[in-house]
């Protein structure tokens, strides 16, 4: 989590281009995904277990769990300022966001030039 954090820190710098900025964004999406998918998965496995001689192990995996979930919940709050702030830099640059049609949800998919 500590190391994401300062790529998803990197993408907040003004001095660097808002495109390779936009790169750090998405670099730390995919590496939170796959943190989730591997690291919180096997956590969980093992705060779920019900082998009695899991116990420390099984105390310890909960209380990572829920720091994992806090350092989340603030890197979140921290990631959706920065995409707000690398969407503005774009539309400064004459880039904005187009949803895609078959895809409502999606804001990020694609970009037109003006």
């Amino acid at each position: 989590m500590c190391f994401n954090h300062r790529i998803l820190q990197e993408s907040e710098k003004n001095d660097i281009p808002v495109l390779e900025r936009m790169s750090f964004l998405g670099i730390y999406s995919n590496n939170l995904d796959e943190f989730f998918r591997v690291r919180v998965t096997t956590l969980n496995r093992m705060a779920q277990s019900k082998d009695k001689n899991l116990k420390e192990d099984r105390e310890r995996a909960k209380n990572t769990i829920k720091e994992i979930s806090r350092l989340n919940n603030n890197y979140n709050k921290e990631f959706e300022k920065a995409v707000d702030d690398v969407a503005r830099e774009l539309e400064r640059n004459g880039i904005f966001q187009s949803p895609i049609p078959s895809h409502p949800a999606s804001t990020w998919k694609r970009c037109m030039m003006k």
